[in-house]
C-alpha cells in the first residue's frame, strides 16, 4: 500500500489488499514458469479471485508488473516534495531513497520481481516499458516541483529530469546483470553526488 492504512477507508483497504495479493500471486508464478508463460487463469487461481475480478483491477499482465515502480514512483514524489526547502534537488532525492521503508509484501515484491527481471528479461523490460510515460511525467513534475520550493527555476524541471531518470535506470539494469537484488540506495547516493559534484566544478562560460 502506498500510505497508512488508518487513512484508509475499509472498501479502500480491501482493494488495496487484493490488488497486492494478485501482484504477489504473478510474480510468483513468474518466478516458477517464466512471466511469458503466465496466464490470467494461472494468476486468478493462485489469487484466489475470479478471471472476473482480475479484470476488475488489472487490464493485463503486464500491468501488475509495472504496478511495483508506479507504487514507488508514486511514494518518492510525495516524500521528495515533503524534504525541507533547504535541500537542493540531489540532497532532497538522496535523503528521500535512503530512508524509505517498506512493508513485507513490498518488499517480497521486490525480491520477486528481481528474480523475474534476472529470468524472464525480455518480458520484463518490454512491460517495464509501459511505464516510461508515466515515470517521466513523474520524475518532470516532483523535480519542477523540488527546484520551486528550493526557490529555483522549474522550468529546469524536464532537463534534470532527463538525467536523473537515466542515471537510475542505468543503476537499476547494472543490479540486475550483477545480480545485486534492488537498486541499492549508498550506490545511487554515489552516482547522484558526482553528478552534483561534475556540474558545480564545469560552470558554463
Amino acid at each position: 500500500m502506498d500510505m497508512d492504512v488508518r487513512l484508509l477507508r475499509p472498501r479502500e483497504i480491501r482493494r488495496a489488499t487484493i490488488s497486492m495479493e494478485i501482484e504477489l500471486a504473478t510474480l510468483r508464478l513468474a518466478v516458477e514458469h517464466g512471466l511469458e508463460n503466465v496466464t490470467v487463469e494461472q494468476i486468478a487461481e493462485a489469487a484466489g479471485i475470479s478471471r472476473r475480478t482480475f479484470y476488475r483491477y488489472f487490464d493485463t499482465i503486464d500491468d501488475i508488473v509495472c504496478e511495483m515502480p508506479r507504487r514507488a514512483l508514486r511514494r518518492l514524489s510525495n516524500a521528495v516534495t515533503a524534504r525541507p526547502s533547504s535541500e537542493t534537488v540531489i540532497e532532497a532525492f538522496v535523503n528521500v531513497v535512503n530512508d524509505l521503508n517498506y512493508t513485507n509484501d513490498e518488499s517480497e515484491v521486490q525480491q520477486l520481481g528481481f528474480q523475474v527481471a534476472r529470468q524472464s528479461p525480455t518480458a520484463w523490460w518490454r512491460a517495464m516499458a509501459r511505464v516510461e510515460t508515466y515515470t517521466n511525467e513523474s520524475y518532470q513534475r516532483m523535480i519542477a516541483d523540488r527546484l520551486r520550493i528550493s526557490g529555483e527555476d522549474p522550468a529546469h524541471g524536464p532537463l534534470v529530469a532527463t538525467v536523473m531518470i537515466a542515471i537510475v535506470g542505468h543503476l537499476a539494469r547494472e543490479s540486475v546483470q550483477k545480480g545485486v537484488r534492488g537498486l541499492d540506495p549508498r550506490r545511487l547516493a554515489d552516482a547522484l553526488k558526482a553528478l552534483a559534484t561534475v556540474v558545480a566544478a564545469a560552470p558554463l562560460t
